[in-house]
């Protein structure tokens, strides 16, 4: 499940989790929405520090892609 994947791979220790950028503890389609936003800059997301969801060094469609792939199980 999500968050098993979650609790095993993506929980910082400070409890945050990588990829949610509205800072709500879930990881959803809406954290995508928003790192999508915050790279045309239209607005920056709750926590910007999570945005590189895949670990790449950089925040782009490919994290916000990432985050819908493992929502939809794919």
């Amino acid at each position: 499940s999500v968050r098993d994947w979650l609790d095993n791979t993506h929980t910082l220790s400070k409890g945050y989790i990588v990829g949610d950028m509205s800072n709500d503890g879930v990881l959803d389609e809406r954290d995508s929405s928003a790192i999508l936003k915050s790279i045309i800059c239209a607005e920056s997301g709750a926590n910007p520090l999570m945005a590189d969801f895949n670990g790449d060094g950089t925040v782009n469609a490919l994290d916000a892609s990432a985050i819908l792939k493992l929502i939809a199980g794919i």
